[in-house]
């Protein structure tokens, strides 16, 4: 199964459910980026990445360590699949070699393997495909967010990593939204860009092997076992109340947010012609500082 996106919509819920599940088995290190890496060939950035976050979670095992936490076990597992992903990474292995790890390790039980990288929404049609083909049975699975909340969210996340006060981030996520509109962001771009994503997409998968879930039905018992379904596995109640890495709050000013959705308009539009009466009500709400 690959993850494939929406960036901020719900992927690393999706994947601390699926990796507690007894059927799953799924690296400790969420985003592996794999795909994305060997199609533009960018190995040693990728290498180097990883080495920078490899460190943080050498440093954060050092202090479980000596505080006597509980989470030791969890973080030698996370450095040792770091360690694991970067010698792959460096020695430009081959898809072969990455299922191998992906898969090693699993128990009796396992019916799936996984890899969940949301930037895997923007490969290639030829990537997907690659994809489509590396085992008899591939799922792919897409989440998407209402366009405004995905995108301002997107934002503020990204942001919020360098941001050290709420002025910071509030200056920030403004100047990078202006970029955006002015067209000046193009990763952001890619990103909001839904149609582009379902477009290629069609063109590269069989549809029986696509799944696509919105953010707004996600976290429901419902939501939880179309997928489980999907993916052939048993279903098991997922803590829906808990929500993973929201970006901090910050409240969208409204000639911005107007403004905004005006870029956006051709995306509504397209998925409204897609989706009908099946889009969630929530996508005409628009509430920003959510």
């Amino acid at each position: 199964m690959f993850g494939i996106g929406a960036t901020r919509a719900g992927t690393t819920w999706l994947y601390r459910y699926l990796r507690a599940h007894p059927q799953c088995h799924l690296r400790a290190v969420k985003e592996l980026h794999w795909f994305n890496t060997h199609e533009s060939a960018r190995f040693d950035g990728r290498v180097a990445t990883l080495e920078k976050v490899r460190d943080r979670v050498a440093d954060d095992l050092s202090r479980a360590q000596a505080g006597g936490r509980g989470t030791v076990a969890a973080l030698q597992t996370r450095l040792r699949d770091h360690d694991a992903l970067i010698e792959l990474t460096r020695a430009r292995a081959g898809h072969d070699a990455y299922l191998d790890w992906i898969s090693a390790g699993q128990g009796a039980d396992t019916r799936l393997v996984g890899d969940i990288t949301p930037a895997y929404a923007l490969l290639s049609e030829a990537s997907l495909r690659v994809m489509q083909g590396l085992r008899q049975s591939v799922r792919f699975v897409l989440i998407l967010r209402d366009p405004l909340e995905r995108l301002w969210s997107n934002i503020r996340q990204s942001v919020g990593r360098k941001a050290a006060d709420a002025d910071t981030l509030r200056r920030k996520s403004l100047r990078a939204l202006r970029q955006y509109l002015a067209g000046e962001n193009a990763a952001i771009a890619a990103r909001a860009d839904y149609q582009g994503i379902l477009q290629r997409l069609d063109r590269a998968l069989d549809p029986r092997n696509l799944h696509l879930e919105f953010h707004e039905r996600l976290f429901s018992d419902a939501a939880i076992r179309r997928l489980t379904g999907f993916l052939g596995i048993d279903h098991m109640p997922a803590p829906l109340e808990r929500r993973v890495h929201a970006a901090a709050p910050l409240t969208l000013d409204p000639d911005l947010a107007a403004a905004a959705r005006a870029r956006l308009e051709p995306q509504y539009a397209f998925m409204r012609n897609r989706f009908g009466s099946d889009l969630p009500p929530e996508w005409d709400s628009h509430k920003t500082e959510v």
